[in-house]
């Protein structure tokens, strides 16, 4: 239990497949049924029946290829560089 998701970002950026509830930053990351799965907070059911697509799937080295792909893509350098520039340059703007 995290709030930022730590170790979902790492295992996903290791081309793991994220089966997570919608909590933290889960359903940032994951695209449900492409890159993972993600299940309403409790819905028992719910992850059970996407554990079971999970094992039955056929995809499982493009959904693994997608889970790393998110990351590798919401985590590259030049987005957060990017991302933070703009924030400082708002926030500049807003104050000044």
């Amino acid at each position: 239990q995290e709030s930022f998701g730590q170790t979902l970002l790492e295992a996903m950026s290791c081309g793991v497949i994220p089966l997570s509830y919608d909590v933290g930053v889960a359903s940032e990351l994951i695209i449900n049924e492409s890159n993972g799965y993600i299940v309403e907070v409790g819905n028992k059911e719910k992850l059970l029946s996407s554990f079971h697509k999970l094992l039955k799937s056929e995809n499982l080295s493009l959904i693994k290829t997608k889970s790393r792909q998110q990351i590798s893509s919401y985590f590259l350098s030049k987005n957060l560089i990017e991302s933070h520039m703009s924030l400082i340059n708002n926030s500049l703007h807003d104050n000044g």
